[in-house]
């Protein structure tokens, strides 16, 4: 796309401008927003929905040597005429907006920048190629090795304590949103459900993936939104270790009554730490289910703590500081001797 743009401006520059414009949209007939926001090429559409589409840009001024975080972005384009009736929509939209405002984690899916006009929202979002984890676990036949199931959680892990700690809940953690980058680390995405917990700290909003939701918000209850997000996670946990969902059912009923009962089966082949840390985090009542810090010192957690680089080493102390006796053994057991690390 940039070497066509480019074959045009040298042929015309002297010639019809308003021909080039018209040339330069056609390039991509399909789509209706223009090929040009702020210093960014649109290069293809990456996806499509009610409100507006995601397209793949680069900036134009883009570097081969050295490039740029934001020389390849996702803009998502939010059409303000689609949201103009449908306010739980403009709602999802604002919130994440003021969400991703907030986060800077290398764990997080970032965002660059937000352009608006009167008919659209730009929100430049970094690019992470590298897909949905559920589209990599189906992939893989539903499989993932030990290693590979603990490096996706233990990012996540990370990701969400950097989220609590400053008392924002995420509560839509899914495979679908734990998005690969170029180097094959995951960053959580989608923060159209996420908010700030309140001083009275109980959530009232029914919102999420069923298949991922606590049993308070299936009942439609007032809920705890840590509580909310250790559930989910508790549920991707179960599915990177055994390629499956903890609940299934045709009907969204018999989900539901399974979800609220917290009636699943325990693969037995798991080994008894794992099993331990699930059953801690789905658990049907609320206040029972491990926090971060609690996840961070289970077994299976401790057991499988990989030998990590500096800089993971620096990401995994800003959210949990080895500021005890465990966690100084904890750190003992991350950080092994200088030329052993490797990427996990």
């Amino acid at each position: 796309f940039s070497y066509l743009i480019f074959s045009v401006s040298s042929r015309t520059m002297a010639g019809d401008s308003t021909k080039l414009l018209s040339m330069i949209r056609k390039l991509d007939a399909n789509d209706p927003t223009e090929n040009w926001i702020g210093p960014y090429a649109m290069i293809k559409t990456l996806g499509q929905g009610a409100t507006g589409v995601v397209r793949y840009a680069k900036r134009r001024d883009a570097r081969i040597v050295d490039p740029k975080p934001d020389d390849e972005v996702a803009i998502k384009i939010i059409d303000l005429a689609a949201l103009k009736n449908k306010p739980d929509e403009r709602k999802r939209v604002d919130r994440e907006i003021t969400i991703l405002r907030l986060v800077d984690h290398p764990y997080l899916m970032k965002m660059h920048d937000l352009i608006q006009n009167k008919t659209h929202k730009y929100m430049v979002l970094e690019y992470l190629p590298g897909g949905e984890l559920y589209d990599l676990i189906m992939k893989n036949g539903g499989r993932l090795t030990p290693e590979e199931a603990f490096k996706y959680f233990f990012q996540l892990l990370v990701g969400v304590a950097y989220m609590h700690r400053r008392k924002l809940v995420h509560r839509d953690i899914k495979l679908e949103n734990m998005i690969r980058d170029a180097n094959g680390d995951i960053k959580l995405a989608d923060f159209g459900m996420s908010c700030e917990m309140p001083p009275g700290g109980k959530l009232k909003e029914s919102v999420g993936s069923p298949h991922y939701a606590c049993p308070e918000i299936v009942k439609g209850d007032s809920y705890d939104g840590y509580q909310a997000d250790a559930w989910s996670t508790g549920v991707v946990l179960f599915v990177l270790l055994t390629g499956m969902l903890p609940f299934m059912a045709e009907d969204t009923n018999v989900l539901f009554e399974k979800i609220c009962k917290g009636d699943y089966r325990m693969p037995a082949e798991l080994p008894d730490p794992a099993q331990d840390l699930i059953r801690g985090l789905i658990n049907a009542k609320g206040s029972d289910r491990l926090d971060v810090d609690g996840i961070a010192k289970s077994k299976w957690f401790r057991s499988r703590i990989p030998r990590v680089t500096p800089a993971q080493r620096k990401i995994f102390e800003a959210e949990f500081p080895p500021d005890d006796d465990f966690a100084e053994h904890l750190h003992n057991k991350l950080l092994p001797p200088s030329g052993t690390m490797k990427r996990i």
